[in-house]
């Protein structure tokens, strides 16, 4: 996940049974990769909200499988 904007962060939250496993990935002119891991077996949801202070960003998110599965 990267986050492309001048300030603030952007927090992305996975759940399959309401237990949040979320993480901030901040956002910066020179955006670095956030990886958050976690282990869903099921249908699972995706919330993000953006803390950008009004400024305009663009956010990038990519789901991959886990090695071996």
């Amino acid at each position: 996940m990267v986050c492309l904007g001048e300030t603030g962060a952007v927090r992305i939250q996975l759940s399959s049974t309401g237990y949040d496993s979320g993480r901030a990935v901040p956002c910066a002119e020179s955006p670095k990769a956030v990886s958050l891991t976690v282990g869903l077996a099921d249908l699972f949801s995706m919330r993000v909200n953006a803390e950008t202070g009004g400024s305009e960003a663009v956010f990038r998110w990519r789901l991959d499988h886990a090695p071996g599965l």
